[in-house]
């Protein structure tokens, strides 16, 4: 599975790697340690990465899309006993 995270959840150090992938003054940027290949920093390719937008005209979205959007709501917010509220739940990736 691929993990998306913006960037600007990173440090400035890894801000200027991608600043010089984006910009193209690199075209890979490797990390070792202790000589072994870690990861690698590249620049999608077309074909990679994610395309908003792709179904745009395959299908009709009908005019009243939203009209059952508060009945949703309240069955996701729903627990099993009933109309009770679910807790929600505030997650934070740490390293």
């Amino acid at each position: 599975m691929m993990k998306i995270l913006d960037i600007t959840c990173l440090g400035p150090e890894a801000r200027q790697l991608i600043e010089a992938i984006e910009r193209s003054y690199e075209q890979e940027i490797v990390v070792v340690r202790d000589g072994q290949t870690m990861a690698g920093l590249v620049a999608p390719t077309a074909s990679s990465a994610v395309r908003l937008g792709r179904a745009k005209g395959k299908f009709n979205v009908p005019n009243d899309i939203d009209g059952n959007n508060e009945e949703i709501q309240r069955m996701f917010e729903r627990d099993d006993a009933g109309d009770k509220k679910r807790q929600k739940i505030e997650c934070e990736y740490r390293y």
